[in-house]
């Protein structure tokens, strides 16, 4: 990746359930963190910046800001980012303006989308699935709050339109008005 200039992997791990007994759970964890040990070795020899989305869900190794952050601490290296998903914070429970904050310059990507629904933040699990994807302007998010906040840290980097909905079953229409409602908000805040 570094030979062909492409400079963010973005990574998803965590798909699967973790052990639920304790000890167990921390020695699947230790064996994670010597897996970030590795990667971001290699990525800083590549000047390739990871990028990690985590999942939202408490059966998950990473799952919200507490538990990504004990891999950000294991592993500080500037080149171990955050993919920043306000879906997936919004899921976890996690206090949006806040775990940007946190996580500061180590986000590398956004992705944006909107949720609304019979969940309980913190208690999500993908099988009991009760949110709804809805248009960026519906859901529980606040958009604006995460856009002022980003520009406060001074984040530059990507930004990504992720499961918007169709509009009237159309993938197309409901991508250009995700991408104008975007701008909109770049332009409210003088991006």
């Amino acid at each position: 990746m570094g030979e062909a200039g492409i400079p963010i992997l973005h990574l998803y791990v965590s798909s699967v359930r973790a052990p639920t007994e304790e000890a167990e759970r921390e020695t699947f964890f230790s064996r994670l963190i010597d897996y970030y040990c590795r990667i971001v070795e290699q990525a800083e020899r590549s000047n390739v910046r990871l990028a990690t989305h985590t999942y939202n869900a408490p059966s998950r190794l990473i799952w919200n800001v507490e538990t990504f952050g004990r891999i950000l601490d294991a592993v500080p290296s500037p080149t171990n980012g955050v993919l920043f998903c306000t879906g997936k914070t919004q899921l976890a429970g996690d206090d949006m303006v806040e775990t940007i904050r946190s996580y500061g310059q180590r986000i590398v990507l956004v992705h944006v989308r909107n949720v609304a629904g019979d969940y309980v933040p913190g208690t999500y699990e993908a099988e009991d699935r009760r949110e709804l994807e809805v248009r960026f302007d519906l859901g529980d998010i606040d958009l604006l709050a995460v856009f002022r906040t980003l520009k406060e840290i001074d984040y530059r980097g990507p930004v990504f339109a992720e499961h918007y909905p169709s509009i009237v079953g159309d993938r197309v229409a409901g991508l250009a008005w995700t991408c104008g409602y975007l701008k909109a908000l770049e332009a409210t805040l003088g991006v």
